[in-house]
């Protein structure tokens, strides 16, 4: 079977969706499909965490390449709705999936013209939701739940010995929300005497930001910025922690990031609206969104209760079904069904 994957960024930009393509495309090919990935991204310099891929990568491919790959496919594949790689469906039909990562809406909840325009489009479309919260968002009727996998041969619980507390990995962005964990943590040392430690992983344009408002609360011995950090190097500072924090104000459609931290033996606190309670499978701490008291209220639950707060083998268990080879079968079952 032949799977053309459609998406305009691609590796080597680092993302959640770039990530969840690739994961894909490495287990389908595990599954004897041939995978062809196409992208708008051209050849950047390769990441330190990209090596030779078992699928074939076609950068910014000319109008006729692209529509040799899309004749000779089974199925075409996008993620998302992209109008840049709907066009060979006027010229020949196939059968046309889109695993939707969001709700084509704005942050602030609004609906603008061309997101209007690409929810309609997947009306026509067989769909894929990477979570629930996805699915009834778009409230389309048909089309299946298949939730995003993570790298479960890199992320895993070494057993070690966890020194710190509180670890925060995200790109530094205003909705990401660490500035409400941030003063939440104030609360906590004001209100309570609690002193729990912060690393934040990640960069991006809050960081002079967030320093000051760190600054400003008098909280420098109690937070580190760590900076970026990937592969091993990310695997290990997660297994130094107790408490992974996924402070989102947004609504997430889904968040690898909360598997990673379960992998690596995290125990999990996560935003409550979005997607984020599928990703922890429901073995998480919850608070709302963007709210500093809810999160206050839940950094103080865990920090002075003594009872054992998630269940290890549910954690396992969830974890195994997000697997690369786990999530790939579900896709390729999925496919040959609309396929055959």
């Amino acid at each position: 079977m032949k799977i053309l994957i459609f998406s305009p960024s691609f590796l080597p930009v680092l993302g959640g969706l770039e990530n969840m393509m690739d994961f894909l495309a490495r287990g389908l090919s595990e599954l004897g499909v041939e995978v062809i990935v196409i992208t708008l991204v051209g050849n950047k310099p390769i990441a330190d965490n990209i090596e030779t891929t078992p699928y074939k990568t076609v950068r910014n491919p000319s109008i006729f390449q692209f529509y040799n790959y899309y004749k000779e496919c089974d199925a075409y594949l996008n993620f998302n709705i992209s109008l840049k790689g709907l066009w060979p469906l006027f010229f020949k039909r196939k059968p046309f999936f889109v695993s939707h990562q969001i709700t084509y809406t704005n942050i602030d909840g609004s609906i603008d013209l061309l997101e209007r325009i690409k929810r309609y489009i997947a009306k026509f479309s067989i769909n894929i939701y990477c979570s629930e919260f996805v699915k009834d968002s778009l409230n389309f009727n048909k089309g299946c739940v298949i939730g995003n996998c993570y790298n479960d041969h890199l992320f895993k619980n070494l057993s070690k010995q966890r020194e710190f507390d509180i670890v925060f990995v995200g790109r530094l962005v205003s909705d990401k929300g660490v500035d409400t964990l941030v003063n939440a943590l104030h609360l906590l040392k004001k209100n309570d005497h609690l002193c729990p430690s912060l690393t934040i992983i990640g960069t991006g344009p809050e960081l002079e930001n967030l320093k000051n408002i760190v600054f400003s609360l008098n909280l420098n011995h109690q937070i580190i910025f760590s900076g970026k950090h990937i592969g091993q190097s990310l695997v290990n500072l997660l297994n130094q922690h107790k408490l992974m924090v996924v402070p989102s104000k947004w609504k997430e459609p889904f968040g690898i990031v909360a598997l990673e931290g379960l992998a690596c033996g995290c125990d999990l606190m996560v935003s409550q609206n979005g997607g984020l309670i599928e990703a922890s499978g429901k073995q998480s701490l919850n608070f709302q969104n963007g709210d500093i008291e809810s999160l206050y209220f839940q950094l103080k639950t865990y920090f002075t209760s003594k009872n054992t707060l998630f269940d290890k083998s549910s954690v396992e268990t969830h974890l195994k079904s997000h697997s690369i080879l786990s999530t790939s079968k579900k896709y390729l079952e999925f496919i040959k069904k609309h396929t055959s």
